[in-house]
């Protein structure tokens, strides 16, 4: 397993991600922000192996953003007022979206974490490898 999943982030990264708006999936004691886009094909495939795989010791927090255009936003607003019923969700998806490019991410997926050392990780993209590699991490977390 690679011990260095992702690249160092800064913990402001982890701290603005916390105060964004997301949908929760799972238990676990490990928490991963995932920024993603609904019209994005690497997002839909890592919503996919997150679904197909059992992450039970992860958290995941997706991060709805609008990167791809007008049927991306209606595609995350849609998504938010679906699964927390949010008085306003178009205005959580585009202060999302201007935390996440504040925060520079240019890219998504994104997925944000703290390992099982207390280092903050970010990790672009993801797929079945990574979100297995993901829930090894976890299983250590303390």
């Amino acid at each position: 397993m690679d011990r260095d999943l992702g690249e160092t982030a800064s913990p402001e990264l982890l701290a603005a991600l916390e105060e964004t708006t997301y949908v929760r999936d799972g238990r676990g004691e490990m928490v991963i922000y995932a920024v993603v886009d609904t019209d994005c094909p690497s997002c839909t495939e890592l919503r996919r192996a997150v679904a197909d795989q059992p992450t039970p010791n992860i958290e995941w927090r997706w991060v709805p953003v609008a990167y791809l255009g007008d049927q991306a936003r209606a595609g995350a607003i849609e998504w938010l007022d679906a699964e927390r019923r949010l008085d306003d969700a178009a205005e959580a998806v585009d202060t999302n979206t201007e935390k996440a490019q504040a925060a520079r991410i240019a890219q998504v997926p994104r997925l944000v974490y703290e390992d099982p050392e207390g280092e903050v990780r970010s990790l672009t993209g993801g797929g079945p490898h990574e979100v297995r590699q993901l829930e090894e991490l976890a299983a250590e977390m303390p």
